[in-house]
């Protein structure tokens, strides 16, 4: 179902996880690109042992609901290439968008929140995107079901300041980041 992707094709991401809060998107490349509401499937969201953040998975019949960000820059996809560790592999799917779960960048009354597994009925095409899915299926870390709103109650303090850690390491690696294109 998957395929690995070269750099520089495609330039979307796929993202269901801490990368669905907006603060996280915005500490690592200082801007929320254009979004839209969709899913995968035949994946899974899992919890990970002793970590706040999950992973995915193939799962046959599985659905996993997230966001879509549009057009980033090399920079950016870079960024997002080295704040996923190693546990991670991106690979190309096909997310299936989902009808009127469109966001516009930046507009808090558009900001999306984390649709319901039944508003995914209706959706009508599909878009190319990254995604960063756990290397190994059958890891025994994997599982249960890693949930958003926990996360955001329990380890969104904690998890926001690793992220500027990130940032801050990232800058003094790399530079300051590109100017955003207006």
């Amino acid at each position: 179902m998957t395929k690995m992707s070269l750099a520089g094709e495609v330039k979307n991401v796929f993202v269901y996880g801490s990368l669905l809060a907006e603060e996280v998107v915005r500490i690592l490349i200082g801007r929320i690109p254009p979004c839209a509401a969709a899913y995968l499937t035949d994946y899974h969201r899992y919890s990970i042992e002793g970590r706040s953040y999950p992973a995915i998975a193939p799962k046959n019949g599985g659905r996993v609901v997230g966001l879509v960000y549009f057009d980033l820059t090399d920079h950016e996809q870079a960024v997002f290439d080295e704040f996923e560790s190693e546990d991670y592999e991106r690979c190309l799917v096909d997310a299936v968008l989902m009808v009127d779960g469109t966001s516009g960048a930046g507009d808090p009354e558009d900001s999306p929140a984390l649709p319901s597994q039944s508003q995914t009925a209706g959706a009508a095409r599909t878009v190319e995107a990254h995604v960063y899915s756990w290397a190994d299926p059958h890891d025994p870390q994997l599982y249960g079901t890693w949930d958003y709103e926990e996360f955001r109650e329990k380890g969104m303090p904690s998890f926001l300041r690793m992220c500027s850690v990130f940032r801050t390491e990232m800058s003094r690696q790399w530079g300051p980041p590109p100017a955003p294109v207006e």
